[in-house]
């Protein structure tokens, strides 16, 4: 067994000074090596056509995306994921959260399909206070579609990106009826 003196030493890592959350509430510094959900499907798979609610939607209402999913490359399996960000959430929430994701099967290489991804009110929640009271609440969001999660940095073409504003009053996702 090693002593203490052997282990590396990990309190210089700035997460000791976090208020005790993951690294998904940490400001973004770096890109990771790997994107989450990276390396998922072979060939070389492009998002394009995204269609998302226009004008408003109401908090406890499902939110639908379509996007268009071109497959180049030998026969594979394709996952499309859909991340999400809030914009203006009344307390903190991780950066960007995977709502929703697809699979599909056995793609051939020039074939085009056209997905629906619903993202529930029950993945669009944020828990509130200590209590942990599970809320929506009326904000715009922002949703990626593409193979793994998306750079927050401008210029990310590997995925579709959209905005759509939630109205009314904020509610309880036991008032939503979930």
């Amino acid at each position: 067994m090693e002593s203490d003196a052997q282990l590396p030493n990990f309190t210089s890592y700035d997460m000791r000074r976090s208020p005790g959350r993951t690294y998904q509430y940490l400001e973004p510094s770096t890109e990771p090596l790997y994107r989450f959900g990276s390396g998922l499907s072979y060939g070389n798979t492009s998002f394009h056509s995204l269609v998302a609610p226009a004008g408003s939607v109401d908090v406890c209402r499902d939110i639908e995306l379509s996007v268009t999913v071109s497959h180049e490359g030998p026969k594979a399996d394709v996952v499309v994921q859909v991340y999400m960000q809030h914009l203006n959430a009344s307390v903190p929430v991780p950066r960007l959260q995977l709502v929703q994701f697809d699979k599909l099967y056995n793609m051939s290489s020039g074939e085009q399909r056209q997905v629906k991804l619903v993202v529930a009110a029950a993945r669009r929640v944020i828990i509130t206070n200590e209590t942990f009271l599970r809320a929506v609440e009326p904000q715009p969001l922002r949703f990626w579609v593409g193979d793994g999660q998306p750079s927050l940095r401008p210029g990310d073409a590997a995925h579709q990106e959209a905005t759509v504003q939630l109205t009314g009053e904020g509610k309880t996702l036991a008032a939503c009826g979930h």
